[in-house]
C-alpha cells in the first residue's frame, strides 16, 4: 500500500480508500493554492501604480493628447450627469422629508456633486434638513361654527326690490329653486 492511503479498518474493503482523509488532503491543497493566489494578486496590485506610471511615460505626444482628452471627456460627462442625478436625489430627499425645495435655477447644483461626478449624499441631506418643512393641512374643516360666510346676495339670489314686484307663483318658484335663501336668512 502507498503512504497516502491509510490501512483499512477491520471489516472494510481494502480497495476503498478512507474518504475523509482524501477530503482533508484536497482541502489543505486548495487552501495552500488559494493563499498563494492571494499573495500573487496582492503583489500585482502593489505594482499597478508603477505600471500606470510607466505606461503614461511611454505614450507619445499624440497618444498623451488623446488620453488627456478622454479623461477630460469623462470628467465633463460625470459633472453634467452628476448634477442631474443630484437634482433627482435632492427632489427625492425633500419629498421624503416633507420639505419644499426651491427652484433648481436658484441652487448651485455643483455643490451637491463630488469630484468624481457622483452625488454627495451628506451635502444633500444637510441641505434638505435645513429647509423649512411644509405645513400639514388640518385634519378637520376650519369653517365649522363660524356663522354666515360671505356677504350679501349670491349669484341668482332675489333682492328685496325684485321680491316686491313678484307674484305669488313667482315667489313660490324662486323659493323652491333656493333663490330666496339670502332674504330668508336676513342677509338682504
Amino acid at each position: 500500500m502507498s503512504d497516502e492511503t491509510p490501512a483499512p479498518q477491520d471489516g472494510a474493503d481494502p480497495t476503498t480508500p478512507d474518504l475523509q482523509a482524501e477530503v482533508d488532503k484536497w482541502k489543505s491543497l486548495a487552501r495552500k493554492h488559494e493563499a498563494r493566489a492571494k499573495d500573487s494578486w496582492s503583489e500585482l496590485e502593489a505594482l499597478k501604480p508603477e505600471f500606470d506610471a510607466l505606461k503614461q511615460a511611454s505614450l507619445s505626444d499624440q497618444e498623451l493628447a488623446v488620453e488627456t482628452a478622454r479623461q477630460e471627456g469623462r470628467r465633463s460627462a460625470a459633472a453634467e450627469f452628476g448634477t442631474r442625478v443630484a437634482t433627482a436625489e435632492l427632489k427625492a430627499a425633500a419629498a421624503a422629508a416633507g420639505a419644499r425645495l426651491p427652484d433648481a435655477d436658484f441652487l448651485n447644483l455643483s455643490r451637491f456633486v463630488g469630484e468624481d461626478g457622483t452625488p454627495n449624499s451628506e451635502a444633500i441631506s444637510s441641505f434638505v434638513d435645513g429647509l423649512p418643512k411644509a405645513r400639514k393641512k388640518p385634519e378637520y374643516r376650519q369653517d365649522l361654527g363660524l356663522g354666515p360666510q360671505g356677504g350679501g346676495a349670491g349669484a341668482g339670489q332675489v333682492t328685496r326690490d325684485q321680491l316686491k314686484r313678484m307674484t305669488r307663483q313667482e315667489i313660490s318658484k324662486a323659493r323652491s329653486e333656493g333663490r330666496l335663501d339670502a332674504i330668508m336668512r336676513g342677509q338682504l
